[in-house]
């Protein structure tokens, strides 16, 4: 356990993983369209940068346990939906607030809030908005 996370085992992933019937078909349909419309081969390449990963999803299901990336990356068109996270770290100010202190004192705090992203895979599935 790490995190508190649940780690998967091989055959519980591979249960997971299985395609049903409509998805095989959807898939071998825009197999053929790339190969019948050899141009729609550059659809199927991404470039990922250094600074970034890509986690990528068939149908609304992970692909692979582990983001994709840097570098070019193969998709099918049409069945994967790529997100793109971003590994650097961020920033934004919190607005101002004024609170009291313990001896009736009101004082004004501000603040900055860092936040660096170590697993991009985690932070698609397990937190509800990561920008």
């Amino acid at each position: 356990m790490e995190d508190g996370l649940k780690i998967e085992t091989t055959e519980s992933y591979n249960e997971i993983k299985q395609e049903s019937l409509k998805e095989k078909i959807i898939r071998f349909i825009t197999i053929l369209i790339i190969i019948l419309f050899p141009f729609s081969l550059l659809l199927c390449f991404r470039v990922v940068k250094q600074y970034k990963r890509a986690v990528i999803l068939r149908f609304g299901r992970v692909r692979s346990v582990s983001p994709a990336g840097p570098g070019i990356i193969w998709i099918i068109p049409c069945t994967d939906a790529v997100v793109i996270i971003d590994l650097r770290t961020q920033s934004f100010n919190v607005l101002p607030q004024e609170i009291l202190t313990k001896d009736l004192v009101t004082v004004t705090v501000d603040a900055v809030v860092y936040f660096h992203v170590l697993k991009p895979l985690n932070c698609l599935l397990n937190v509800q908005s990561h920008k």
